[in-house]
């Protein structure tokens, strides 16, 4: 997206004379280190300038509308937002005008979001930003205060700054001291970016901006879209345990990208030991470069291994990209690797596998499984230990189990388990069963740290680390009782149904029709075609006035081709029917005619 440009006067508000008023930014990668913040989401919060200048007020000062062109950024990012992900849009020009937020779960709440950011405006008079951001941070601390819980845990936040005009509070503080203010009140991880729209810093600022290992300032040049992109990587630290031969363990780092398409973004990882550097040794990071991928695995090899002595390194791998106009910050990720031979610790599953058995859709979560872990004596220190992961093949995060270690929540995976005892405990449990049936499974995988785990060989990798599947089979609720009981009378009822029409069905069809001369009356005609064999008697359906006894004489002249064996005759009580030959007929007997027969007959 490129905008047009047009030359500036001086503003009263603090603004520059001649100013490029595209909104563009060099395009940058945010890479927010952040322990578990791909299972928690992010918080993103944008603080937009709405002074008048930024609609291009007042009238014929040169100011260029460049409201639009932020809108437009704020809602590409919005799209590439995804489930759990939190969006604050909050404006501000003599301090915050307004205040919104959004939780991302779905695409209604991106419409709603991107709906009430095509409605904002801008009119201030005053461009306070130092102001609006502490403010900010402020109230999301109190907001964090109120929500809080013993097992919560925070989740990073985004700052992004969109001004065109340098802060003009007669009451406030400068650039240094607001990054201060700020960096007291927000999280551990939480990044500012500072973006300038057409206009640049004075020196001090960027000087201040530049100290910040948690603060970026971007100039918007003319011509350049205005692009931030957004990486997390986790977790903050990387433990790579003993390295035995010239090679170590390798490690999983997650990465999330957000708003920049990732097809040719490549990065590069890069490892600093000054410590081992300094006795002779070298250590490289192995891959160097690689494409961008939510996983990638990296392990540490060492040059010079001999001038290594037995003791713990740290360090840290740093992370860029090869393209200039991305940005990686911040690039540094905590390591330790070691060269002190490893304690052992056994690892017995109870029982032997984490087989959850089945469970139905709201009913009680199934029972726990623990992994009994003992440790050797001369691993029972706290600096050995294990870091644990839990996995899942389902999407849902909520189909993963949780784990407790000697009766204690694990917050994730960057928090060290240390032995407690000569033999502790790691349950692993379900707070509840998951909401949609099916087949899940996954795995528990512990990564030791200055430590070797020992057990069952189907379960321990290469790489040192131990993993144990699970797996767990979720069936539908059960149905309320009289929905039972409905179905039951229901299945009975087809049950039924299908047995009397299959009786039904078995009988022989009649054809032909049926002559009956009942006694001082005329003779009767009953058209037999398509029904059943019939009784014949008193009270029976086709012939009601027949009286108890009726004598068959097929030899009547009116009987049409009436010969035994054609209409036979099954007397009650007998399972085979007999020729008729002027036989008498009782009531309940049955008579079986033939086709294309006429019979008449008469009382006695």
């Amino acid at each position: 997206m490129l905008l047009t440009t047009r030359t500036q006067t001086t503003t009263g508000e603090g603004k520059p004379g001649q100013r490029a008023a595209a909104l563009a930014c060099t395009a940058g990668l945010v890479l927010a280190l952040a322990s578990d913040a791909g299972a928690q989401g992010t918080e993103y919060v944008y603080l937009i300038d709405t002074s008048g200048s930024m609609v291009g007020l007042p009238a014929g000062s040169g100011n260029a509308n460049i409201f639009p062109a932020v809108k437009e950024e704020l809602i590409r990012h919005l799209e590439s937002l995804e489930p759990g992900d939190m969006l604050h849009v909050r404006t501000f020009d003599e301090g915050v005008r307004s205040a919104e937020v959004f939780s991302i779960g779905s695409d209604a709440d991106r419409d709603r979001a991107e709906q009430y950011v095509l409605g904002l405006d801008a009119r201030g008079q005053s461009t306070w930003v130092y102001q609006s951001i502490v403010n900010t941070a402020r109230e999301r601390a109190r907001e964090r205060s109120e929500a809080s819980s013993a097992d919560s845990r925070e989740s990073p936040a985004i700052y992004f700054v969109y001004t065109d005009g340098l802060d003009n509070d007669p009451q406030g503080t400068d650039m240094r001291g607001m990054l201060e203010q700020f960096g007291e009140i927000k999280q551990e991880n939480d990044f500012l970016f500072y973006v300038t729209l057409g206009v640049d810093l004075p020196e001090a600022d960027k000087e201040a901006l530049a100290g910040d290992d948690h603060a970026r300032h971007l100039l918007v040049p003319e011509g350049e879209p205005p692009r931030i992109g957004v990486l997390q990587v986790r977790p903050a630290a990387l433990h790579f345990g003993f390295v035995e031969g010239d090679l170590s363990n390798s490690r999983s780092v997650a990465l999330r990208l957000s708003n920049v398409d990732t097809a040719n973004v490549t990065l590069r990882f890069h490892s600093s030991f000054p410590e081992a550097e300094a006795l002779g040794g070298v250590v490289d990071v192995e891959p160097a470069t690689t494409d961008f991928g939510r996983y990638r695995d990296v392990r540490l090899r060492l040059v010079n291994r001999e001038s290594f002595p037995d003791q713990t390194f740290e360090g840290s791998l740093s992370v860029s990209a090869d393209q200039p106009h991305i940005q990686v910050v911040p690039d540094l990720v905590t390591a330790t690797l070691s060269t002190v031979p490893l304690p052992a610790a056994t690892v017995a599953v109870d029982p032997a596998g984490l087989d959850f058995g089945e469970a139905a859709v709201g009913a009680a979560a199934p029972e726990a499984i623990s992994l009994r872990v003992e440790f050797g004596a001369s691993a029972r220190s706290g600096e050995s230990g294990f870091y644990v992961e839990t996995e899942s093949s389902a999407p849902d995060e909520t189909a993963v189990p949780t784990v407790a270690w000697n009766g204690r929540p694990v917050a994730g995976a960057s928090q060290l388990l240390t032995s407690a005892d000569r033999i502790n405990e790691l349950v692993v449990s379900w707070p509840e069963t998951p909401a949609d049936p099916g087949t899940f499974a996954g795995r528990v995988r512990l990564v030791p740290e200055l430590l070797r785990l020992e057990g069952d060989p189907a379960w321990t990798l290469g790489d040192g680390s131990f993993t144990v599947p699970w797996s767990l089979q979720v069936r539908p609720a059960p149905m309320p009782l009289w929905q039972r009981v409905a179905i039951g009378f229901g299945a009975m009822a087809v049950v039924a149904v299908i047995a009397i029409s299959a009786w039904w069905l078995s009988q022989p069809q009649l054809s032909g029709q049926l002559v009956y001369e009942p006694k001082g009356r005329a003779s009767e005609h009953v058209h037999l075609q398509g029904r059943r064999p019939m009784s014949i008697g008193q009270g029976t359906e086709h012939l009601p006035d027949l009286p108890d006894r009726v004598v068959i004489s097929p030899g009547r002249p009116s009987a049409t081709a009436a010969t035994t064996g054609d209409v036979l005759h099954q007397p009650a009580g007998t399972r085979s029917p007999y020729p008729l030959e002027g036989q008498p007929l009782d009531d309940g007997d049955t008579l079986i005619f033939g086709k294309r027969h006429e019979v008449l007959f008469w009382s006695s």
